[in-house]
């Protein structure tokens, strides 16, 4: 769908980057900009940045970076006129609407065609617990576990018929493509390959949705002893069960207002505790807990109790669960064990809100769980301690404050009996093999590949980039923050002095769309075609280096960064002179196209200051 660019830019001024990220991201003011945890990758040092000022984001652990729309298309998957619309909405902007069979009209996302069928069979398996065979006695099991009307309707659940067909019947009624419906999930292709039935049938009907409310996939539980009890949607184009939290959309902001979640393992816990006003409070879909969880959660609680039954299924999820939050800060876990014979819909039902709620706080931290588990699966005998500290070396060593580990150590050896000095010894020696992850590359790491030669070659075009490669970023960080220096930049040729190609592209962008930039009309991000370009390009809006410049120190840059490349052509001649002496061919031809080069633009330069004068 073709949207005008003045509306686009209309949305984007009307919408405040820092309010749409603090949804998802806990933010906190840090000078100009706003910092937190990357929702995009694990880290425990917070490298996101959002700057309110450039309406940017970028993050300098991963390099995600970009405009306010480049963020809900990266972090809610939506492709670009979706993160338009969704922002308009948000804006209460009139998007305009394309006539009738034209080609926009007719050019609908699939992923706009995948929810829209979603919510046909959501509010068709709604409608069937009113109407039609076997919604009565659905009704009836609902109510009979607790479940309100209201509750039914907020939550839109719904019945999935018995029989083959029913679905398959409903949407071909309505001109829904069977492959569209097997793509979202609702219909699977027969053996034969002749036709399609419903993969829901005779099952209460839980719609998953994404954090905005809409359905994505399907839950169904069985009234019976049928197996499998639970069947959820397949993964599909819109769902994927490990970054998908039943319930979130609806109570993301009381998790907030809490600052704490609880995590069950099923949609009937997660209403149990809804309905007895336990509303901050989240279901994983049949998987354990992962990273991806974590991550949509950090925007709003810091800490997560995880709610478990007490038999063995239980203490091993847990223990799994808590492995995912070694990789993730800004969450402190607690491990909340029901007692013998419950789960936390029965729990809550036979012994109410409160009583649940005292419980969980004196639920334990995740080490004291990870000591007591490994003492009651190994016991205390000499080669149990031995045991039960080869479980939790490496938990201790994944924590990264010396206080805390320092606590947990003396915990451990307490109950152990075992002297502090071995548990810390242990402890050092898994941290030690943590080390050995490799850093992550710099954006702006230097790419010699392209050069050819050998290994001499190499090393003196990365010796060439590196001297100049912190005052080009300077330069094209100023052009970003004071775009009025853009006219010089371009009057004394600087941008052909760059050694770096990606930054001399994007200069000459800057360039190109000056008028744009100056008038605040255009945002870079959105005119540079490269994506790798363009997190360089967010890394640069949000950096705070040079926006405090003025134009004395602007021209100032400018004077040495010209002056410090025209001196690199009598480098130039020393380096020829020296190769030339070690009758190095190679080297020698790689000197001389350089030094050709540099003089045609010490020539343009000098030509374009004496044509100013």
């Amino acid at each position: 769908m073709y949207i005008p660019d003045d509306i686009i830019a209309n949305i984007k001024n009307s919408a405040d980057i820092v309010d749409i990220v603090s949804e998802v991201v806990r933010l906190k003011k840090t000078g100009k900009n706003y910092l937190g945890l990357c929702p995009f990758h694990s880290e425990k040092t917070p490298s996101f940045t959002v700057s309110p000022d450039k309406q940017m984001f970028h993050c300098f652990g991963c390099g995600e970076g970009g405009s306010v729309f480049t963020f809900l298309m990266k972090h809610q998957g939506l492709g670009f006129p979706e993160a338009v619309a969704l922002l308009a909405k948000r804006c209460g902007i009139a998007l305009p609407r394309p006539e009738k069979g034209s080609r926009e009209a007719k050019d609908v996302s699939e992923r706009q065609r995948l929810l829209s069928v979603m919510q046909r069979a959501a509010a068709f398996y709604h409608s069937c617990l009113r109407e039609g065979p076997g919604g009565e006695r659905a009704t009836r099991y609902m109510a009979e576990r607790g479940l309100s009307d209201d509750m039914v309707r907020d939550f839109q659940l719904g019945y999935a018929p018995g029989g083959w067909d029913a679905l398959t019947r409903f949407l071909s009624k309505h001109k829904i493509p069977m492959p569209l419906a097997e793509q979202a999930g609702l219909v699977v292709l027969n053996r034969e390959g002749s036709g399609y039935y419903d993969r829901f049938r005779n099952r209460i009907i839980f719609p998953i949705t994404d954090l905005t409310g809409r359905v994505i996939a399907l839950g169904g539980r069985v009234m019976d002893d049928t197996l499998p009890k639970y069947l959820n949607s397949p993964e599909t184009p819109l769902y994927s069960k490990s970054n998908s939290l039943y319930g979130l959309s609806h109570t993301k902001q009381m998790c907030r207002q809490a600052g704490t979640v609880y995590i069950t393992e099923g949609y009937m816990d997660f209403l149990s505790l809804y309905r007895h006003g336990i509303k901050n409070v989240v279901a994983t879909l049949g998987t354990a807990l992962t990273a991806e969880h974590l991550r949509m959660l950090k925007g709003f609680v810091t800490k997560a109790v995880l709610v478990f039954d007490s038999d063995a299924a239980g203490i091993k999820a847990a223990q799994r669960s808590i492995e995912i939050f070694n990789g993730e800060k800004g969450i402190q876990p607690f491990i909340l064990v029901l007692p013998t014979g419950h789960d936390p819909d029965t729990y809550v039902r036979e012994n109410g809100a409160q009583d649940f709620e005292a419980l969980a706080r004196k639920a334990g931290g995740a080490m004291s769980f990870l000591l007591e588990s490994a003492v009651n699966r190994h016991g205390l005998s000499l080669e149990g301690k031995i045991r039960v500290m080869s479980d939790l070396e490496e938990s201790l060593a994944a924590v990264e404050d010396g206080v805390a580990r320092s606590l947990y150590v003396k915990e451990v050896s307490e109950r152990l009996g075992i002297e502090e000095s071995a548990v810390l010894e242990k402890v050092r020696q898994a941290a030690a093999r943590r080390r050995s992850r490799s850093a992550r590359p710099s954006l702006f790491t230097v790419d010699t590949s392209a050069s050819g030669g050998d290994q001499r070659k190499e090393e003196t075009t990365a010796s060439v980039f590196g001297r100049s490669l912190r005052m080009e970023r300077q330069l094209l960080s100023m052009m970003l923050h004071v775009p009025e220096m853009i006219s010089e930049i371009e009057s004394r040729n600087v941008l052909s002095l760059f050694a770096d190609e990606r930054l001399k592209t994007i200069g000459t962008l800057l360039v190109t769309h000056r008028r744009a930039l100056e008038n605040r009309s255009v945002d870079i991000v959105d005119v540079v075609p490269d994506e790798s370009l363009q997190r360089i390009v967010s890394a640069l809006c949000v950096g705070d280096e040079l926006c405090m410049w003025n134009e004395t120190g602007c021209r100032k840059l400018i004077g040495q960064f010209v002056d410090s490349r025209l001196r690199h052509v009598d480098t130039l001649s020393h380096r020829i002179k020296a190769a030339e002496e070690n009758r190095d061919g190679d080297l020698l031809d790689h000197l001389l196209k350089a030094k050709q080069e540099q003089v045609r633009n010490k020539l343009t330069i000098e030509q374009k200051g004496e044509s100013a004068l």
